[in-house]
């Protein structure tokens, strides 16, 4: 089996997801304001397909003012993805997750080779 795949950059537009298997497991590729981040398709809190059809949100926070009043906004140029399960959500960016910190998403490998993105476990 595979332990690396390649795929064509210009087929991952901004804000999109492409899911390969390697090895026997899926992985999810997404392409976020320009980045590119691929992750095991398994959520951290009870394995939910959280890549493959979890919902993406723009990432919701909150200050908390020495007067215990909270101020929420969004912050900016940041994404999370929420597990169809049981809607934990993560940080798209690193994997971590907005709950419990001490819990990640696995990360995958993805380079930039010329026009193709290569994705290995």
């Amino acid at each position: 089996m595979a332990d690396e795949i390649r795929i064509p950059a210009a087929q991952l537009g901004d804000g999109e997801r492409h899911t390969v298997e390697l090895d026997g497991r899926r992985v999810t590729v997404f392409n976020v304001d320009g980045r590119v981040v691929a992750y095991h398709d398994r959520c951290a809190h009870q394995g939910g397909p959280v890549c493959t059809r979890g919902t993406l949100h723009p990432y919701l926070t909150a200050d908390v003012g020495e007067d215990g009043e909270a101020r929420e906004y969004f912050k900016e140029g940041a994404t999370t993805i929420a597990c169809p399960w049981h809607g934990w959500e993560y940080d798209l960016a690193t994997g971590v997750s907005l709950a419990d910190p001490r819990r990640r998403l696995r990360r995958a490998r993805v380079a930039r080779d010329g026009d193709e993105l290569v994705i290995g476990l």
